[in-house]
């Protein structure tokens, strides 16, 4: 579908390069793209996805400063895989002394459905992180209860917080959650040892944790 978009509220373009991962239709590229990033890569493990995706940066006529790849997460399980996978998809350079191109802002959003693909994606983000310009940052928005971040929400610290913005929400009248095992056994509530960083990952931090009005089992 088309994205509205209004000049007014455009910042002055900053040349940055986006890299979005787990892009789906590609909205949240798109809207990067739309309010001044100049390169913007789109990427899925779905083909169908990426190819809807580049389809919807056509129809909102990004398509030239807009690119879309596959990029399967699970490849970076080991460094050489990584590698091989952030060059197919466009990342890093072939040649000696050329470092290729390396994203400026990593976006993902809601892209995470079991606890494998969310260590896969930690693991994504400290590789590609790791070969990124120092300014580099990555942005990973997701609800909660989710399917996958648990091991993500222990390293930045939010999962005491989350649960006890729960706990207040129903003591304040909000009706329980129901249980929902493709979520709840997969990531369980509450408190979570903080597992060991992944390489590459330095300066975790929640910027934002909030409850969303309307959605009463989501934060």
């Amino acid at each position: 579908a088309a994205i509205d978009s209004d000049s007014r509220f455009a910042p002055q373009r900053r040349r940055l390069r986006v890299l979005e991962l787990g892009c789906g239709l590609g909205l949240v590229g798109l809207a990067a793209a739309l309010v001044g990033a100049s390169d913007v890569v789109l990427t899925d493990s779905a083909e169908a996805s990426v190819q809807c995706a580049m389809a919807n940066a056509q129809l909102n006529g990004l398509q030239g400063c807009v690119r879309s790849s596959q990029l399967d997460w699970e490849c970076f399980a080991t460094a050489e895989g990584g590698q091989a996978a952030c060059l197919a998809a466009g990342m890093g350079g072939t040649d000696v002394g050329d470092p290729g191109w390396w994203p400026d802002v990593i976006l993902a959003a809601d892209v995470c459905y079991s606890e494998t693909m969310g260590s896969s994606l930690l693991e994504a983000l400290s590789h590609i992180l790791a070969k990124s310009p120092a300014h580099a940052r990555a942005f990973v928005l997701n609800g909660w209860p989710n399917r996958g971040l648990a091991r993500f929400e222990a390293l930045v610290g939010a999962r005491e917080l989350l649960a006890s913005q729960a706990s207040r929400a129903v003591e304040a009248g909000e009706p329980p959650p129901k249980y929902r095992p493709f979520v709840e056994d997969q990531c369980g509530h509450g408190e979570a040892a903080a597992p060991p960083q992944p390489r590459g990952l330095e300066g975790l931090r929640l910027v934002a944790c909030q409850r969303l009005t309307g959605f009463a089992d989501h934060a």
